[in-house]
């Protein structure tokens, strides 16, 4: 596993959002895992959209303030327990149409590595359904497509013609209010939408740049051996885990997308 480039980016403004759109998202972030609840928000602006989970920026600002007052670790700790920010598991964001139109940068972290990389927007082949549903009081038709090895069934309202939704799906000629992959991995439901300006928001700082390949390695290391990870990363030796007891479990994400 070899370190990408870093890059510094630090926090800018990017867009000014009019419409904020809430998801009541339900994850399965590993196979071995319960999902978790999480609310999920896509800003829209004129030129820029950013989705991201709520829990997540907060810690993210916590941080970088605790940053700049140089807190201790134990100070780090009881400010994030007290916000109820420390057992974050879900830490991507999607920004369409960065750095250009019709292209994405996804940040994510592995253990409190912030990293980013740019793709294409995703060029789904949407099938369109006979059938109707009304969701956060809007009537919406149905798709499903394919993308990247997970099938997604998509609610889309055409009450709202904006070419947006959840995570990475876009692509119909209305805002996608509920999508749902058919392994019963990830749901997202709207429930709130609002009009409100507020700067959309480039968050993280010193970020590393990756491919999403190497993300997705890195992230599947990750999670077969938390510790020997971190150990790793930090330059020591790997853990010994001659005495079975102490071995860490071994998880398999559930990944969004397959690149292999």
């Amino acid at each position: 596993m070899c370190l990408m480039c870093c890059s510094s980016k630090a926090i800018e403004v990017l867009d000014t959002s009019y419409l904020h759109v809430n998801y009541e998202a339900k994850l399965k972030m590993n196979k071995e895992k319960k999902h978790i609840n999480r609310n999920v928000v896509l800003e829209i602006g004129k030129d820029v959209s950013v989705c991201y989970d709520s829990k997540f920026r907060q810690f993210i600002a916590l941080d970088d303030s605790l940053k700049m007052v140089r807190a201790s670790v134990g100070e780090w700790i009881r400010t994030m327990e007290n916000n109820g920010t420390l057992g974050r598991t879900v830490s991507f964001a999607v920004y369409k149409h960065l750095p250009a139109m019709n292209e994405l940068t996804y940040t994510d972290e592995i253990f409190r590595y912030l990293y980013y990389y740019e793709q294409e927007l995703p060029a789904i082949d949407w099938q369109m359904q006979n059938a109707d549903s009304v969701v956060c009081g809007y009537s919406c038709s149905k798709a499903v497509g394919e993308w990247r090895g997970r099938r997604w069934t998509v609610w889309y309202s055409m009450d709202i013609p904006i070419d947006d939704g959840p995570w990475k799906l876009q692509g119909l000629p209305g805002l996608i209010l509920h999508a749902e992959d058919a392994q019963g991995d990830f749901f997202f439901t709207c429930v709130g939408i609002e009009e409100k300006r507020s700067p959309i928001i480039l968050w993280g700082d010193h970020m590393r740049k990756c491919t999403p390949e190497w993300f997705q390695r890195e992230i599947t290391e990750f999670w077969k051996d938390q510790s020997g990870y971190v150990s790793f990363r930090n330059g020591m030796p790997k853990p010994d885990y001659s005495n079975t007891d102490f071995r860490p479990q071994s998880f398999t994400p559930c990944l969004m997308e397959n690149y292999e």
